[in-house]
Order: C-alpha cells, then sequence, then structure tokens
C-alpha cells in the first residue's frame, strides 16, 4: 500500500513539473515577442511616442549609371535621417562611399560619393534614423532603421550602363 502512495506522489509530483515547465516557456516566448515587437517598432521615449524605426518607413533605390552619385527613388521616413551607399563586400555591407540626409516624409534625392560606382559592381543603400536622443553620449548619433521583421532596411543595387529605357 505504501509503495501506491509513493507511486502516486511521484506521478503527481511530475505532473505539476511539466505543468510548470510548459507555463515557463510560455512566458519566456510570450516576452521574447514583446521584446522583438519593442526592437522593430523602435524605443518608447517618456511621451511613449514612438522613436526609431516604424512601419512606415521606405528606400527605393534602383540599378543605377556607374558615376559619382546615386539617385535615392523613394525615401519615406516619419522623422530625419539618413542614407548611406556601401560597397560590397563578398555579399555584405562593406566601407561606406556616400551620406546624405533626408527630412521626414517621402522624398527623392541624390547622394555624392567620395568613390564612384564601377560598371557591373552591386552596391548598398542602407537607411539610418538620427539616435539623437542617445545617452549615453558615446552612442553612435545613427543607427540602422529596422523593418517590420527586425532586420535592417538595406537596398541592394548594380552600377550597370545597361540600363531599361524609361518612357514616360
Amino acid at each position: 500500500m505504501e509503495t501506491n502512495n509513493r507511486k502516486r506522489y511521484w506521478q503527481i509530483f511530475i505532473g505539476v513539473l511539466i505543468v510548470a515547465i510548459i507555463v515557463l516557456v510560455s512566458a519566456f516566448r510570450s516576452f521574447n515577442q514583446d521584446i522583438d515587437s519593442l526592437a522593430a517598432v523602435g524605443a518608447l521615449d517618456g511621451n511613449d511616442a514612438p522613436v526609431g524605426p516604424t512601419a512606415a518607413v521606405e528606400l527605393i533605390v534602383h540599378d543605377q549609371l556607374p558615376g559619382s552619385v546615386v539617385f535615392v527613388s523613394s525615401v519615406n521616413l516619419p522623422s530625419g535621417g539618413a542614407v548611406a551607399i556601401a560597397e560590397n563586400a563578398s555579399g555584405r555591407a562593406g566601407a561606406s562611399i556616400g551620406f546624405a540626409n533626408f527630412g521626414a516624409g517621402e522624398q527623392t534625392g541624390s547622394i555624392e560619393l567620395s568613390t564612384p560606382t564601377i560598371e557591373g559592381r552591386n552596391y548598398f543603400a542602407i537607411l539610418y534614423h538620427d539616435n539623437s536622443n542617445r545617452s549615453p553620449i558615446s552612442e553612435p548619433l545613427y543607427e540602422q532603421w529596422l523593418a517590420s521583421n527586425g532586420q535592417p532596411i538595406i537596398v541592394p543595387f548594380r552600377a550597370t550602363r545597361d540600363l531599361p529605357e524609361d518612357k514616360g
């Protein structure tokens, strides 16, 4: 009889332990989703207003003629930001060769480059937001905008003379 009570005690203990683990895992996942969504939307300031990346952010850069200027077809920002042009370093953004500030709203623009783009090479346009609320002061002035999936907004493009003719 005592063996059955001991066996029953262990069954109850194991059952409670499994339920506790499930509750903890569920709470941990919920906490991580809250952190991920906060990172994708941007931090909140004291007024609970979004600061940084939001869903309204967009960057469009098409293939370009080789040269010392890159044209931004469209950039849409809820607040000030910047677009950097970077060389392709084995499929990743490498050295920055140009940078221009853009104000809030949807606009077009151009970016003067320190090094001209070369025919047939790939480059990246990278969107940054102003981090003027940074603390401590050692943090960078600009941080990359994040898309809704939490990834930086980076647009690849190619320097080529073989561009489609724009009729219109």
